[in-house]
């Protein structure tokens, strides 16, 4: 037998073994929220030294064949590979689906007992997404925030951008990305950015869902819901705007880009109306991980700065030229300058906007101050959905 095809038999054989040891999990899942186990001869440790040992041995297979997944490569998987990145994926995932059962579980009791859960939402068994309301006030806003490739909805809109703290009329939901194989979080922002082996999962309509669910409960404003996101959330937030302006005020992206082709992204619109929404860019000029003037990442392209603005220029059909310098400002606590860009006057539609915040000497990462989050409320205040 050829070394190659001992090693793809190697694979299979393990990702066999994978596959009925999860459907072992499975079945100890179904009972170990009530702390039954009557499966009493299954030893769970046993279950995952044998999940250890198959992934490794796939491991080495795939370094046998050295396979371009070692490289995060994005490529387009073979069948056999896909569901074995399927059921890898599946396995990483298995905190936040016994999270999900367990939050849909206090949800119903909540309802039974005239409690209703508020602080948190459930779609499916997807990680349970965390919602902060402000104290007071009706008809309120909505930010939905997607954290960064390898953070959490936690980690980022409340430990960084703090948005739970904003002094405003917004809700704002802070939900995770699945865990890849690597156990990375992630969305499926473009072709660039981060969906490296080729998942396909629809991140787009369950944030869509998440709107949607919070709309029904009747104290949403549905002119002013906004999508925003950081780096690999950026990304996202481009790609839910190309599928689903109807939906939203706008979006605020912060260290991502939008597609390189921008027939990708509008290719996703099927409504065929104008887009209306606004759109503000905000990026670090001394941005390494996605840089300023544009780069790759794993031989992905995406745009520069300019290039996103000149695209969403185009999708939502203001004339393609450069925005002006209207403002200098300070929004993070290193005191550096950001520069506030507008459209020439007149060159975009009614009811469609878009703004750049240039960091000037800020990295991937900025350090926003208070004064970003007055400066963000503000702006998301004066740009409610025209209908």
């Amino acid at each position: 037998m050829k070394e190659q095809d001992a090693s793809l038999l190697k694979i299979s054989d393990n990702a066999q073994r994978i596959i009925l040891n999860l459907e072992l999990i499975s079945m100890l899942n179904s009972t170990v929220f009530m702390d039954i186990d009557p499966f009493q001869a299954i030893d769970p440790n046993d279950l995952a030294e044998s999940l250890a040992s198959s992934i490794e041995q796939i491991a080495s297979s795939f370094i046998d064949l050295k396979h371009p997944l070692l490289y995060y490569q994005q490529y387009h998987t073979t069948f056999l590979q896909w569901w074995l990145f399927y059921f890898l994926q599946f396995f990483m995932n298995l905190s936040d689906m016994g999270d999900a059962i367990l939050a849909h579980t206090k949800s119903l009791f909540g309802l039974i007992t005239g409690s209703p859960v508020l602080n948190q939402m459930t779609i499916g068994l997807r990680s349970p997404a965390k919602i902060y309301y402000p104290s007071s006030g009706s008809d309120f806003g909505l930010l939905v925030f997607l954290h960064g490739f390898g953070s959490s909805g936690q980690e980022s809109g409340e430990w960084w951008l703090q948005l739970n703290q904003l002094n405003s009329n917004y809700a704002v939901i802070t939900p995770n990305g699945i865990k890849n194989p690597q156990g990375t979080r992630y969305w499926s922002g473009s072709d660039a950015c981060c969906d490296v082996l080729d998942q396909g999962v629809d991140d787009s309509k369950y944030v869509r869902k998440l709107i949607q669910t919070e709309i029904a409960k009747g104290s949403i404003d549905p002119k002013k819901i906004f999508v925003s996101g950081h780096s690999n959330g950026g990304f996202m937030s481009y790609h839910f705007a190309c599928e689903n302006s109807d939906l939203i005020a706008g979006i605020i992206v912060i260290s991502g880009q939008t597609f390189l082709d921008n027939i990708y992204c509008q290719g996703l619109d099927k409504s065929g109306n104008p887009r209306k929404i606004s759109v503000l860019h905000i990026h670090g000029t001394a941005d390494e991980t996605i840089l300023y003037e544009g780069g790759s990442i794993l031989g992905a392209e995406y745009p520069s700065v300019a290039g996103s603005i000149s695209r969403w220029q185009e999708n939502l059909g203001c004339t393609v030229t450069d925005l002006e310098l209207s403002e200098s400002i300070t929004i993070d606590s290193n005191n550096l300058v950001t520069e506030v860009y507008l459209p020439v006057a007149s060159s975009c539609p009614a009811g469609t906007h878009i703004e750049h915040w240039k960091m000037i000497n800020e990295d991937h990462v900025p350090a926003f101050s208070n004064a970003f989050r007055t400066k963000l409320a503000s702006w998301l205040d004066a740009h409610p959905k025209l209908v």
